[in-house]
């Protein structure tokens, strides 16, 4: 019994991420069709590091990502979000975060 309710409750939890993951994604799409490209781009860039702040948290969920993706995510970062004024809550933490992180963990 405790075991089906813990499943349940944690498929629930997975269904409203889902939620989110939908909505923006789909925000982003109709913007990209639109031809707001930058608006688009934004949007999947919110959501990207908004992710990325749980796989380079200081325990993160999934070593493989993490070091996959490290470079090409700084990279990324580097050449597109150089302006730091600009950046969100979410981008400074992030950052912090990525300057944290070694891949040895």
């Amino acid at each position: 019994m405790s075991y089906s309710l813990g499943y349940q409750r944690g498929f629930d939890r997975a269904l409203v991420l889902q939620n989110g993951t939908f909505v923006g994604t789909f925000d982003a799409l109709q913007k990209l069709r639109a031809g707001d490209i930058e608006g688009g781009t934004r949007t999947i860039e919110s959501l990207c590091f908004s992710a990325a702040n749980t796989v380079y948290s200081t325990k993160p969920a999934s070593q493989f990502v993490a070091k996959t993706f490290a470079q090409d995510f700084r990279n990324y970062r580097q050449t597109y979000r150089t302006n730091r004024t600009d950046w969100t809550a979410t981008e400074r933490n992030l950052e912090a975060g990525l300057a944290n992180w070694k891949g040895e963990r």
